[in-house]
């Protein structure tokens, strides 16, 4: 299984500047993630592995938002 987000977001908050409050907004895709499923283990399939793998490779940084705007939360 590969498995790909996609960040659609909208902050509104005071930025303590003179501005006041501001909206940013982040849209891009996030990290990729990599499953597989091995289950022959015995002939009726009742045991088996899963095995999974993230790779970063969406962006971390966003205008006016954290290194963590573009995870995926579980």
């Amino acid at each position: 299984m590969v498995r790909l987000a996609y960040a659609n977001r909208s902050l509104t908050t005071d930025t303590g500047t003179f501005a006041g409050v501001e909206t940013f907004n982040a849209k891009d895709w996030g990290d990729l993630d990599v499953m597989g499923m091995y289950t022959g283990f015995f002939n009726d399939v009742s045991t088996g592995i899963i095995l999974g793998l993230k790779l970063p490779t969406g962006p971390y940084r966003a205008a006016g938002s954290g290194r963590g705007a573009y995870q995926r939360r579980a």
